[in-house]
Formats: C-alpha cells, structure tokens, sequence
C-alpha cells in the first residue's frame, strides 16, 4: 500500500521537476508522427489554416523529397504545377514574389536573369518523373511541382511567373523553404545578400551615395546583378523599406522592376509628374526614376561579386 510519505515524496519531486529516470527514446518521423496523432488538436480557424499554409509540419523536415506539399492547409488550394521550367522571352520579367515578404529573393533572381536570362537554366532542372533538383553553390535539393495556388488570381500563391507560364522560381522557391525551415522562414531571412550568396560567390551593400552609384552602375555595365533598398513609402508611390532589382542604370537614370508585380502597390506617377509608370508598369512593375530621385528615396544598393554574364 502507497504510504503517506511516498505520495509526498512523488509529489514533491514532480513539484521541483524531477526528470523521469528512464532513458528517452530516439526521435524519428514514426515517433513524431504518433505523437502528433495523440497531441489534442486545436479548433481550426481561418488564422490556423492561414498559419498552417507557411509552415513546414516537422514529419515534411525529414523528408525533404517529399510527394507533397511543405506545410498543412486546405488540400483545395494547392495544385501541381504543369507548366515547364523555362519558356522563350526575357526570364526576368517573369518572377513575382507572391504573399511572402521576402522581396530580396525575388529581386535578386530578376536581377540575376535581367544580366543572364539563362544562367538559371544550368541550375534548376527537371527529371522525367516530374521532379526538380535545384543546384546552388551552398547545397543542392529536389522537391515535387505540388504549389499552394491563388485561385483568385490564377497564380501560385507564393514566389512564381507573373505570366504564368513558366515554373522555375516558384521551384527555387520551394528548395530554398525547405532549406530554411518552411516558407514562413523564408520572411525570417535577414540578409540582403542571401541569393549572391548562393549563386555568385557572394556580394557587398553600399549606402547610397555619388560616388557608391558611379562604382555599382560600373559593376552593372559588366554584368553584375544589383539590387536596392528603399528607404520609406513616399510620394512617388514607392513601398517604404521594401527591395527592388535594378534592370537598367545610366548616368541620369535608373530602372527598377518591383518583385510584387500585379498583385501589390507598384510605384505610381507623382503628382508632379515626375516618376514614368507606363502602361506595361501596371502589370510587370517594371518603372524608371531619375537619378536624383532614385538616391534620394532608396538608401542602400548590392551587387553580386561576379558577373552573372
């Protein structure tokens, strides 16, 4: 029989968090998945499916190529993507960011294919069972074409083609989530130099200054991508703090392609009318400031180390 004192003791013992002495066992995706079916679930909310789609279920972390799709969700908002890799015309207009806010991604890869609109095509590639290995300097990884979809707009909800005709960034997109730890990761990433570092050895940031433009529009004129940094939102339209890639530098000019493409703000003629936004500009984001108002309204610029030609 249980004596008074043994039940103190027990008692005592769980108060002060003392540790059960049997050894714990390995955890595996067998282990984590029985222990997800007992855990209690939570009542499903629209900000739980929302939470749900950007985030990598940790049974997805283990396998890395997987049949599905990283993260939870409503199965009716995704779908394999059957459109091919690459198709003709000029790659960097095809890249949009999506709902994700990690506009140095998308802007680097505009970047990058507005210098070269193959340099990606050595990179990302497709086997005969549909499945895409994408091949960067830091690790390579293979996922399948299953995309979480915008069935409002016709396009994947996340980093895709704004044509909607082609697959490769929403494919690079989804290796560089698993990498990272699932798409909501893909917002955590800090650095601005991020793709440069995995595709050209590496980059530098400048502030904006005479001097720093003169030097980086000479980086652009040899094939080096750059990207730049706004400052805050403004009267051109601009969107404050956000990245832009640079698709064109002159002495008096600057031109920009706005990653969000159709689906967000894109710059806007200023009521002096001091800011182009052609018709093309409503749909692929594409614009050109001049000179003065591109150093005054963006603060930083970033180059990849190697050209890119």
């Amino acid at each position: 029989m249980t004596t008074i004192a043994q039940n103190v003791t027990t008692l005592l013992a769980r108060a002060l968090g003392a540790r059960d002495p049997r050894p714990a066992a390995p955890v595996t995706p067998a282990s984590i998945a029985r222990d997800e079916r007992r855990r209690p679930q939570a009542p499903v909310t629209p900000a739980s499916l929302a939470a749900d789609e950007l985030r990598l279920s940790p049974r997805a972390r283990f396998q890395p190529i997987d049949t599905g799709l990283p993260g939870g969700g409503d199965a009716k908002s995704t779908r394999v993507l059957d459109k091919p890799l690459f198709t003709a015309g000029p790659a960097y207009k095809q890249v949009e960011q999506g709902w994700i806010p990690d506009c140095e991604i998308p802007s680097a890869a505009i970047a990058i294919a507005r210098q070269n609109p193959n340099f990606f095509q050595g990179r990302i590639s497709q086997d005969a069972k549909g499945m895409v290995t994408v091949k960067t300097d830091k690790w390579t990884q293979t996922v399948d074409k299953q995309v979480y979809w915008d069935a409002e707009n016709g396009l994947t909800k996340f980093g895709g083609d704004k044509t909607g005709a082609s697959s490769w960034f929403a494919m690079f997109e989804k290796a560089l989530a698993f990498q990272v730890g699932g798409y909501d990761k893909l917002a955590e990433q800090p650095d601005n130099l991020l793709m440069f570092n995995l595709f050209t050895g590496g980059g530098s940031q400048v502030q904006m200054s005479d001097q720093n433009f003169a030097a980086t529009k000479a980086r652009f004129e040899k094939g080096h991508a750059v990207i730049a940094g706004s400052a805050t939102d403004n009267a051109l339209g601009l969107m404050g703090g956000h990245g832009y890639a640079v698709v064109g530098m002159t002495d008096k000019t600057v031109t920009l392609v706005n990653p969000y493409g159709p689906r967000a703000p894109i710059v806007g003629v200023a009521p002096e009318g001091s800011a182009t936004n052609t018709g093309a500009s409503k749909t692929d984001g594409e614009f050109t400031l001049t000179k003065e108002q591109f150093m005054k309204n963006f603060w930083w610029m970033a180059s990849s180390n190697k050209s890119v030609r």
